[in-house]
Formats: C-alpha cells, sequence, structure tokens
C-alpha cells in the first residue's frame, strides 16, 4: 500500500514538471499511447510507465495472479498490457544513473543469436524516451513561486543550479 502511494507522489511531481515544460509536453505527444516497462532488481519492482499526451502513469506490474483468479483468466487479464519496451536496473541507483547519463539497458538477451522482430521499434522508442529526457527542463520554481513567495524561490533555484553543477562534476 505504501509503495502504491509512493508511486502517485512521485507521478504527481513528474507531471507537475511536465507541466512546466512546454517543450516536453510536445514531444510527449509522440508517445502518446505507449508503454515503458521498468524492472529493477532491487527492491524486486516492476513497473508499467504509460505515455498519455501531457502526462505519464505509472502502474505496478502484478507478480502473480490473484488467490482465487483460473490461470486462464489471469492470462487473459494481463495480456493487453504487454509494453512496448522493458528497461532493467540493478537498483534505483542504477535506475537513475540510466536516466541521468540517457543510457536505458535494454532487457538482456538470453540467447545472442535469438531474433526478435520488436528490436528494431523497441529500439527507436527507447530512443525516443532518451531523446525526450534530455530534452527535460522543468521550471518548477515558477510554479512553487506564487506558492512560497519570491525571495525563497530564488535561493531555491540558487539551490538547484548548485546541485545540477555538482552532480555533473561528480558524475
Amino acid at each position: 500500500m505504501l509503495a502504491v502511494l509512493s508511486l502517485v507522489v512521485i507521478e504527481k511531481i513528474i507531471n507537475v514538471a511536465i507541466a512546466s515544460d512546454p517543450i516536453t509536453q510536445l514531444n510527449l505527444q509522440v508517445l502518446t499511447g505507449k508503454t515503458l516497462r521498468i524492472v529493477i532488481g532491487e527492491p524486486r519492482l516492476k513497473i508499467d510507465v504509460l505515455f498519455n499526451e501531457k502526462r505519464i502513469r505509472f502502474e505496478p506490474v502484478l507478480q502473480k495472479s490473484a488467490i482465487f483468479e483460473s490461470k486462464a483468466e489471469g492470462l487473459a487479464h494481463h495480456l493487453p498490457n504487454l509494453p512496448n519496451a522493458t528497461i532493467f536496473a540493478k537498483n534505483l541507483a542504477d535506475l537513475f544513473t540510466q536516466i541521468r547519463q540517457n543510457s536505458l539497458s535494454k532487457y538482456p538477451k538470453i540467447y545472442p543469436d535469438e531474433f526478435d522482430p520488436n528490436e528494431e521499434a523497441e529500439t527507436q522508442f527507447l530512443a525516443e524516451v532518451e531523446q525526450l529526457l534530455a530534452n527535460f527542463e522543468p521550471d518548477i520554481i515558477a510554479k512553487l513561486q506564487p506558492l512560497i513567495g519570491l525571495p525563497l524561490a530564488s535561493q531555491l533555484a540558487n539551490l538547484t543550479d548548485f546541485l545540477a553543477k555538482q552532480t555533473q562534476k561528480n558524475g
């Protein structure tokens, strides 16, 4: 329950940031109707990111079917939710590093010679997501200014600029 509430809060924060960046909103229209699955090793977590015209939505992926649900019902219920691409991260820090460096890693292939007819479309979709992330420059400070006032908003802007420079130095 707490994990779902955390996803809702993170989704809301990201959507406020998207709303503050009109260029990202335009670029998001290309991804409308597509799904990106994020698989994290530790903690074990699978999340579908659903792209809409002006926002995104997070949906946790159910690991198993319900107790009273037959296997056929469970399969039929989950088949339409196949993602356009799946990325894998060892942990949350690895996921954030991939996002920051624009190097989303696809799910590793089990067999190296395996033919995947959707691989080209998946690679194209991941390239579009990486481009969206690279051009993402939200102006959250402008959104917060009416709530917290100009002096505090300018101090917050200075702090975020400083932190961005520090992460570029260290990363």
